[in-house]
C-alpha cells in the first residue's frame, strides 16, 4: 500500500511541474492574474552626442598676400542658435589657429545669460543626428555697436537662428567659406560605436561662397581654409519605458 501512495505522489509531482513548465513565462513571472510583457520591462539606451570646434588652418588668405594678413572669425549655426567667436588676428597663408575651450562647443551649447563670449556644452550631449553650418569670415570693419547681440530672449551668446552676428555683414566682412555638415544617427554610431569614443572631421571653406566658387575674385586669389572639429559620443541615456500596473 505504501508504495501506491509513493507512486501516486511522484506521479502527481510529475504533472504539476509539466504544467507549471507549460505555463507562459510572462504569467509565472508575474503571478496568477497578472502578465508582463518583456516590452515593459526592457531597458534600452540612447546614444548622445556633443560636437566641438577644434581650429582651423589658413592655405590660402583672402585677397593678395601683400596687402595685408586675415582677421577671422567663427560662425556656427545649429538651426536652433547661431555662436560667434572672436577674432583671430594677423592670420596668414600656412597659419593654424585653435578655439578657446570657452568659443569651442558647437552643440548643444549651454550659455550663462550674459554676453561674456563665453559659452559651453551641456555635459549630457545631444541624441543624433548631428547637423550644423560652420562659416569663416574675415572681418575688416570697426567695434559693433554696443548692445548689437541683445534680442527679444535676453542678452545672450546664443543668438537666434538666422540672425545676423554681431560683426557680421556684408560691409565690415568678407566670407571666407560656409558648409553644411550632417551625419545621421546610423552614421555616427558607426564611427562611435562606444560611449566615450572620438570622430575627428575637417571641412574645407574655401571660394567666398558656400563651397562651390574655386575662382579668384577681383582683389586677388580666392580665400581657401580648412576647419577641423570632434564630436564625442558622451555616456548613453538610459531609457526605462513605464511599467503599465493594469492587469491582463
Amino acid at each position: 500500500m505504501a508504495s501506491r501512495v509513493g507512486v501516486w505522489l511522484t506521479a502527481l509531482v510529475l504533472v504539476q511541474a509539466e504544467a507549471a513548465l507549460a505555463q507562459p513565462a510572462s504569467q509565472t513571472a508575474a503571478g496568477p492574474g497578472r502578465e508582463v510583457r518583456a516590452s515593459e520591462t526592457a531597458i534600452t539606451t540612447r546614444p548622445r552626442f556633443k560636437v566641438e570646434a577644434v581650429g582651423f588652418r589658413a592655405h590660402n588668405e583672402t585677397g593678395w598676400d601683400f596687402i595685408g594678413s586675415d582677421e577671422v572669425i567663427a560662425v556656427f549655426d545649429t538651426g536652433a542658435y547661431r555662436v560667434m567667436t572672436d577674432t583671430f588676428d594677423d592670420v596668414d597663408g600656412g597659419d593654424s589657429r585653435t578655439f578657446r575651450n570657452d568659443q569651442s562647443c558647437i552643440s548643444p551649447a549651454t550659455d550663462s545669460g550674459e554676453i561674456d563670449r563665453a559659452w559651453s556644452c551641456a555635459p549630457n550631449g545631444a541624441p543624433g543626428p548631428v547637423s550644423f553650418v560652420a562659416a569663416l569670415y574675415e572681418y575688416d570693419g570697426s567695434r559693433f555697436p554696443a548692445g548689437f547681440c541683445v534680442h527679444s530672449n535676453g542678452p545672450t551668446d546664443l543668438l537666434p537662428p538666422q540672425s545676423t552676428a554681431c560683426r557680421v555683414d556684408a560691409e565690415v566682412a568678407t566670407l571666407i567659406g560656409r558648409r553644411q555638415v550632417s551625419m545621421s544617427l546610423g552614421e555616427l554610431t558607426a564611427v562611435m560605436p562606444r560611449p566615450g569614443d572620438i570622430h575627428e572631421g575637417a571641412v574645407a571653406l574655401f571660394g567666398g561662397c558656400d563651397g562651390e566658387c574655386v575662382s579668384g575674385g577681383p582683389f586677388g586669389p580666392s580665400p581657401d581654409y580648412t576647419l577641423r572639429y570632434r564630436i564625442v559620443r558622451v555616456n548613453d541615456e538610459v531609457v526605462t519605458p513605464p511599467r503599465d500596473p493594469t492587469p491582463r
